[in-house]
């Protein structure tokens, strides 16, 4: 007699990289952020991006645990940023640096993880970028849940439409048998057509 045996073995898989993309159009800048993201997050694998559109491409290939970006840069500034990564890559918290107050207030309501006043203290950026780092898949889910809620609000606001709309309709067909029927023209319930 035969006996086949199965050894199972333990499904070992790299520990995951976190990966961390920096955008600003100031080199310098880029260069003293990415050494200071390093050296917060050791293990991180940071790209860097000089624009909006460089970095719309970076996203296209890769999954980001957390995005830094400037809010003032040309071609499109932080907060349309922040609008078109929404669009297609939910649950990434960005992280928005300026040095314009006027900018800073303006992208409290952009759907930033967090906005940070240019000149920063580097310890806060590193809890900010921690909080990100460990909280982005929450942060993930939630919005994922809350774009979920508005388009079932949406196909419920839709649904209501229509209900109000037949209801309209059944009122109106009701009224018109009514009015022929006070008139004597109409019996209940409607006779068939035949």
């Amino acid at each position: 007699m035969v006996m086949s045996c199965r050894i199972i073995l333990p499904v070992v898989l790299p520990m995951d990289t976190t990966w961390i993309l920096l955008i600003d159009d100031d080199p310098a800048l880029l260069e003293a952020l990415t050494e200071t993201v390093k050296l917060f997050v050791p293990d991180a694998k940071v790209h860097t991006a000089a624009s909006a559109p460089a970095a719309l491409d970076i996203l296209q290939a890769s999954r980001f645990a957390a995005i830094i970006s400037d809010i003032s840069m040309p071609d499109m500034n932080g907060l349309a940023l922040v609008r078109e990564i929404k669009k297609h890559h939910v649950g990434i918290p960005i992280i928005l640096i300026s040095a314009s107050p006027s900018m800073i207030e303006k992208s409290r309501e952009s759907g930033a993880f967090a906005v940070i006043a240019k000149p920063f203290d580097r310890r806060h950026l590193k809890r900010v970028l921690n909080l990100a780092i460990r909280y982005g898949p929450l942060f993930g889910r939630i919005e994922r849940g809350l774009a979920m809620t508005h388009t079932r609000i949406e196909e419920l606001l839709a649904l209501q439409a229509r209900v109000q709309k037949q209801i309209t309709l059944n009122q109106s067909v009701l009224q018109r048998h009514a009015t022929r029927m006070r008139a004597g023209q109409d019996s209940w319930p409607p006779r068939p057509v035949r």
